[in-house]
């Protein structure tokens, strides 16, 4: 029995170095992508109050970026994938301070602008083209093209294409949708009932070749209102309104990347304003080059 108790002591005493090493193994401290970007990682337990700002790292593609973490949406920097957006405090169009988003609500969405960059497998024109250009069984679909839009006079110096809700309506109706007797009903000016997040105006700017080079898809015209009220010179959301929402998208070509921007639609007039600074702040983390903003 002594013997046996023996070899077992040995046996663990040979057994307990190698648990120790595999619970010991080192956790990397960079990842990298597809492209060949390598950043390096926010390990452990991230503090979004953090002062001085720490610089986090993240990439676009090939690109390696910089950028203080409270520029991040979650303001902790990229997540476990590598995937992150930016996001802005309207109508400054700075970044939030510190640990301010770690308390969001609905007003604070109200007043925030998120930003995306995306490096795409093909040429980042035939990324935009594919978001006007109808394929497969979108096809036939007059919300997906912008021939069977109502073409409107410019808005904000944009071209704007509304949606023909009642056209759609009745494509919607010809295959035999679910949605065929809710989209039956109408609002007192007699339109279909508006989806918020499905039914959007596209508004559109072209190059010197005629080429959209920029598209802004907005939820319909059809929905008025903002949802949103100011109250002592700040934006809250109300409590009786839905709020249209913008996804607008634009091109870098120089980098083949494209950045994406999302803000209520109330914000539309400053759409300038809101690419400029997208553009700004990917040139900012492309030469990593924040200097005093991160403080």
């Amino acid at each position: 029995m002594s013997m046996m108790l023996s070899l077992r002591a040995a046996l663990l005493a040979l057994l307990l170095p190698l648990t120790g090493c595999a619970q010991d193994a080192p956790v990397p401290l960079t990842q990298s992508n597809e492209e060949g970007c390598t950043w390096l990682r926010s390990l452990g337990p991230q503090d979004p109050y953090a002062d001085p700002v720490p610089i986090k790292q993240a990439c676009v593609g090939p690109y390696l970026l910089e950028f203080p973490q409270n520029y991040f949406d979650e303001q902790m920097g990229a997540d476990f994938q590598g995937n992150f957006d930016l996001a802005l405090e309207y109508p400054s169009l700075q970044p939030f301070r510190p640990g301010e988003r770690a308390r969001r609500d609905v007003d604070m969405a109200m007043r925030t602008v998120k930003i995306g960059y995306s490096y795409p497998w093909k040429p980042v024109r035939e990324v935009m083209r594919s978001f006007y250009t109808p394929r497969g069984s979108q096809k036939g679909n007059p919300g997906a093209s912008l021939e069977e839009r109502v073409m409107g006079a410019p808005v904000f110096g944009l071209t704007p294409y509304y949606a023909d809700l009642p056209r759609i309506r009745a494509y919607e109706r010809s295959l035999g949708g679910r949605t065929g007797e809710r989209d039956q009903k109408t609002t007192a000016e007699h339109l279909p009932v508006v989806r918020p997040f499905l039914d959007m105006d596209w508004y559109v700017t072209r190059d010197e070749r005629g080429e959209i080079d920029r598209l802004i898809k907005c939820t319909t015209r059809e929905m008025h209102g903002t949802g949103i009220e100011i109250r002592d010179g700040r934006i809250f959301k109300r409590k009786d309104e839905q709020t249209p929402y913008c996804d607008h998208m634009f091109m870098v070509p120089a980098m083949n990347a494209w950045g994406d921007i999302s803000y209520p639609r109330f914000m539309l007039d400053r759409w300038q304003d809101m690419e400029e600074r997208a553009r700004e702040l990917l040139a900012q983390g492309l030469k990593k080059d924040f200097g005093e903003v991160s403080k």
